[in-house]
């Protein structure tokens, strides 16, 4: 049986109790090569607009290049004893796969399928074929990858959540809440909260996200907070009656589980294509139609009782607690 190898640090935008990282905490790792300062260092150098800047993201993407170079050293003198796991594998993994010494490797991938199918992403998808594992975070990741990668072993293990920390607490109030800067939709989401507020009383409407994408709501009545504390975070959740995400892409979501562990419903507006069976995750799906969000926030939000919050939390904690997704992941990573 390999020892566990975790590669991985954490998004700036994750607290304490959010972000795949979390991993950690509930899977029996051997090692940790926590790459946390490297990341920070990374993003400090690219958020620059010199020459440098942008030739390094020609040549290296927004990859830690240099913590390949350890893996490959730890690889190198000890022959067949790793099975080295990056939580992240878009952004780190492309060269191990050369020096694997009979180690193992093991990707977690979070993005949709288009992203690895783009121009970008050619070098990455080539690396691809030289992994062990990929635990993906979607059922149509799932089925990209198989066809894709047919020799790999390829598991969907969703994302997990910290149901202890995320749980309901204080009265929900008519609250809308919006959270994120991945693949979503901020005008759609100005349009739609715009139609709220002529035609909705007593609402009130918040969005978390980077301070940059607070222009899209210039003209609109909503509070907007960024960089705010996980307790912060909490109590707007705990809060909220409804969790509204614009999507342009869905796959693994921290808003999502976060929300649904403290009673919130979710309502994702997206294309049809990406929709999932609303009895598998307690979701409501619409189109990306401003009226068909509008009734259905209406709805929700004027509907809301305390049975909503409590089929959201059941389903959370019996199926997406860390613990059971930490277990899952162990197992695959075992095996």
């Amino acid at each position: 049986m390999k020892k566990l190898i975790y590669v991985g640090f954490s998004f700036s935008h994750h607290g304490e109790h959010t972000g795949y990282d979390q991993i950690r905490k509930y899977v029996s790792y051997e090692k940790i090569i926590n790459c946390q300062k490297s990341f920070n260092l990374l993003q400090s150098f690219l958020k620059k607009r010199s020459i440098a800047t942008r030739l390094y993201g020609k040549v290296f993407g927004g990859r830690l290049w240099w913590i390949e170079i350890k893996l490959i050293i730890i690889s190198i003198f000890n022959h067949k004893g790793y099975n080295f796991h990056y939580i992240y594998g878009e952004n780190i993994y492309r060269y191990l796969g050369h020096f694997k010494y009979g180690n193992k490797i093991t990707l977690t991938l979070h993005q949709p399928p288009a992203f690895y199918e783009s121009t970008n992403q050619k070098k990455l998808k080539k690396a691809l074929h030289r992994v062990d594992k990929i635990i993906v975070m979607s059922k149509d990741m799932e089925s990209y990858f198989k066809k894709e990668f047919p020799n790999i072993d390829i598991k969907f293990i969703p994302h997990g959540v910290d149901t202890k920390y995320f749980k309901p607490n204080t009265p929900k109030h008519n609250q809308i809440l919006m959270v994120g800067n991945w693949l979503r939709d901020f005008t759609f989401a100005s349009k739609v909260f715009k139609e709220l507020e002529n035609k909705l009383q007593n609402i009130q409407i918040k969005i978390i996200t980077n301070k940059e994408n607070h222009k899209f709501f210039i003209d609109n009545k909503v509070q907007c907070f960024h960089s705010i504390s996980d307790n912060d975070l909490l109590a707007l959740y705990q809060s909220s009656k409804l969790v509204f995400l614009p999507l342009k892409k869905f796959t693994a979501n921290n808003a999502v589980l976060e929300a649904q562990s403290c009673g919130c419903q979710v309502l994702i507006a997206t294309e049809k294509e990406n929709f999932i069976n609303e009895d598998d995750s307690n979701i409501r799906f619409i189109e990306n139609n401003i009226e068909k969000a509008f009734l259905n926030i209406s709805n929700i939000v004027t509907s809301w009782d305390r049975t909503t919050e409590e089929r959201n939390r059941k389903f959370i904690r019996n199926s997406l607690d860390w613990k059971i997704i930490g277990n899952s992941t162990e197992i695959f990573l075992k095996n």
